[in-house]
């Protein structure tokens, strides 16, 4: 699954969010966010697409991409709560510590003050599915991910082999450009 692809549907779901406000406010960073904010000359790149106040939505995701694997950033702001999602069980990982940096340098742009105290780096309340050993369906796990949360849901819980099914919903969704009506949770977590 190639950058395109995640970004567009990380879209439908920011779409989705602005169209009917049941759904959580969201803030979706582009697949090469992260790559460019941690790669020397191009932080300035990455800080650019930051042009509205991350504050102000109650859900942040960031795709994370790592030497062909997918892995997903969600920061609950409300909450104060960074979390980090992979599909091969990683709890996790640098990448979280880096988004809470982006997050204190946005506070103080955005708010005149430091990030308040009491934003820590958390775990998700169950333990994710993992895809199967082999299996190159970190992508689509990525975006079952941030489906899930994107509807209040944080007790993520789909079969580990239901990859080939995801991908076709995922597809089925990006053709018509409109995510198939699933539930979604009235109260934020």
């Amino acid at each position: 699954m190639d950058d395109i692809v995640i970004d567009s549907y990380l879209s439908l779901i920011k779409s989705r969010a602005a169209a009917n406000h049941a759904f959580p406010s969201v803030t979706v960073l582009s697949t090469h966010f992260y790559e460019s904010l941690k790669s020397p000359g191009r932080y300035l790149v990455a800080m650019s697409e930051l042009n509205s106040n991350l504050f102000d939505r109650e859900l942040l995701l960031c795709p994370i991409h790592r030497v062909d694997h997918w892995s997903l950033v969600v920061v609950l702001v409300k909450y104060k709560l960074i979390m980090y999602a992979d599909s091969l069980g990683v709890i996790t990982s640098q990448c979280t510590a880096d988004i809470k940096d982006v997050l204190e340098e946005q506070h103080k742009k955005w708010q005149n003050a430091p990030l308040p105290t009491g934003w820590d780096i958390g775990q998700f309340p169950v333990a994710l599915p993992r895809q199967p050993l082999g299996s190159r369906e970190c992508g689509p796990f990525a975006l079952e991910f941030a489906e899930y949360v994107s509807r209040r849901i944080i007790n993520v819980r789909f079969a580990s082999d239901s990859g080939p099914h995801i991908r076709e919903r995922l597809l089925y969704e990006l053709v018509t450009e409109k995510l198939l009506s699933r539930h979604c949770n009235p109260s934020f977590f």
